[in-house]
C-alpha cells in the first residue's frame, strides 16, 4: 500500500518527465536544421 506522498511524488515526477519529452519534441522541431548539419 503506498501512502499519499509516494503518490504525489511519482504523479510529480510523471509531470516533469512529460515536459522534458514535449520541450525535447518542440526543440527538435525547432533545431532540425541545425541538427541535420551536425549529423552530416
Amino acid at each position: 500500500m503506498s501512502s499519499t506522498s509516494e503518490k504525489r511524488r511519482k504523479q510529480k515526477r510523471i509531470n516533469e518527465l512529460g515536459t522534458l519529452v514535449t520541450r525535447c519534441e518542440i526543440c527538435q522541431a525547432n533545431d532540425l536544421p541545425a541538427l541535420t548539419k551536425i549529423t552530416l
